[in-house]
């Protein structure tokens, strides 16, 4: 437990001193069938880049959780002008409650988008993450995160979107434990 309050401490250490300098905090809310995610952030747009810090506290049916926070860096229009593509960094904390298992680890990955040319800003994102056994400990070998979205911009201080996310620890015995797999519905309010 006193990991768990560290890590938390540092990821919102790191997210609340971003708002200095941030043009646009938010909250998230993830909705899937089985689990549930509300989200910080802090997001800082320059010309072509954009710099994201974001904290979460995720749960599901079987009182497992996870605890993350993550660094984006992205560029956008680099290669077309409808696409951004970005490096991202992940702390998690995961809990298996059922098993008495718990793994903590960095995940390291990429992010694109494509923006499509429709009147409201909608883009197409897919994100791919991977903690290696080297940079995971506890219960778990490795950690993967995927996902698919279509997000689409509301409102001005809104955007949802709806898409797909698996999150997967591979545990020392050998066995998957999918946290998160399934279709997912999610809403982002900046202020």
């Amino acid at each position: 437990m006193k990991k768990v309050i560290q890590i938390c401490s540092f990821g919102l250490i790191g997210l609340f001193s971003g708002y200095a300098m941030a043009d646009q905090p938010s909250v998230i809310l993830q909705l899937a069938d089985e689990t549930a995610k509300l989200s910080l952030s802090s997001q800082t747009e320059w010309v072509q880049e954009v710099y994201r810090i974001e904290a979460g506290f995720q749960f599901d049916n079987d009182q497992n959780y996870a605890i993350d926070t993550s660094v984006l860096y992205k560029n956008k229009g680099m290669v077309d002008p409808n696409v951004d593509f970005g490096f991202k960094a992940k702390l998690a904390y995961i809990t298996m409650d059922q098993s008495g298992d718990s793994t903590l680890g960095v995940l390291l990955g990429v992010q694109a988008s494509y923006w499509m040319p429709t009147p409201i800003p909608t883009a197409l994102v897919a994100e791919y993450l991977y903690g290696p056994k080297i940079l995971t400990t506890g219960d778990g070998e490795s950690l993967i995160e995927a996902h698919i979205r279509l997000k689409a911009r509301l409102m001005t201080n809104l955007t949802g979107y709806i898409g797909y996310r698996q999150l997967q620890v591979k545990l020392e015995n050998g066995a998957d434990y999918d946290f998160d797999k399934g279709v997912h519905l999610g809403i982002e309010l900046s202020f």
